[in-house]
């Protein structure tokens, strides 16, 4: 039985092993969290699009469950969010507030009209899905060296939202149209790029970085999801530090954990600013 149908009485069952009623869905759930109560919701969200079906995947769960909310899976599918949320057993016109809306709602930006595909960099995400392989590697690799003013163009089999909001936290605006069945068109175009200024201080994903004594320091406060995961696990990846990393965050990280284990590293909360939550992050072979 599904932690989140109702009851006659439209009151939200009991969950099987705690016995308390299950959290109302909204809009800014993470696919993980609602799959982790639900099992079941996997085949419901496959039904609206079979994209989801890859959250039978452990692996899809962990990157792609955990980047998109209700809301985006309500635009990815491009259904109504209360057609999600009823599908799910939720409350849905109830919890509309707060959905993912496309940002292609509004007009175009200005810059469109001197946009020129043959003059950007071109990829197809299309046959790497196909494959069951996620594209979110791919598409930093070839978007990172782009510089300011410089353009973007994404084709994908529906609206990648979540990439979006990355590629926006590195200094693109994004503008998607919808060109056939199954293909859906992204321009980017970088309006900041590179290091900010002022000494050793630079910018990873949109996250402030910096060196001190004690190593490097990074501040992902303020950034929306998955903006700082992203951004750590680039610094990580990347290899500009010595083995030690401080992140100055405004919550617990939890999705960031299960990460740092697989690649070797630790994480020790110390005190930090009013509301600040402070991590040092080593490397367990250094």
């Amino acid at each position: 039985m599904s932690t989140h149908d109702a009851d006659p009485g439209g009151q939200p069952r009991s969950g099987p092993d705690t016995g308390e009623a299950a959290p109302a869905l909204t809009a800014d759930m993470r696919l993980a969290d609602v799959i982790a109560g639900d099992p079941g919701a996997v085949a419901i969200l496959a039904a609206l699009h079979p994209l989801f079906g890859r959250l039978d995947d452990e692996q899809a769960r962990k990157s792609m469950g955990q980047l998109v909310t209700l809301g985006d899976a309500a635009v990815m599918a491009g259904v109504p969010l209360a057609q999600v949320l009823a599908a799910l057993g939720g409350g849905a016109a109830l919890e509309c507030a707060g959905a993912s809306d496309s940002p292609d709602s509004d007009a175009p930006p200005e810059w469109i009209e001197s946009f020129e595909d043959d003059d950007a960099v071109v990829i197809d995400v299309r046959p790497i899905l196909s494959s069951g392989r996620d594209p979110f590697d791919e598409v930093m690799t070839v978007a990172k060296p782009i510089p300011s003013g410089g353009d973007l163009v994404i084709h994908a089999p529906f609206n990648p939202l979540p990439l979006r909001r990355v590629l926006g936290q590195m200094g693109f605006e994004s503008f998607g149209d919808e060109t056939g069945e199954a293909h859906f068109r992204v321009r980017c175009r970088r309006m900041t790029s590179g290091p900010s200024s002022g000494g050793d201080e630079r910018t990873v994903f949109g996250a402030r970085v910096w060196s001190e004594d004690d190593g490097v320091h990074i501040d992902v406060r303020g950034m929306t999801a998955p903006g700082p995961l992203t951004a750590i696990l680039s610094l990580i990846d990347g290899g500009e530090h010595a083995g030690t990393i401080t992140v100055h965050h405004e919550r617990e990280p939890v999705y960031l954990f299960p990460e740092l284990a697989e690649r070797g590293w630790t994480a020790s909360q110390v005190p930090g600013e009013p509301g600040e939550v402070r991590f040092i992050l080593r490397q367990e072979d250094r």
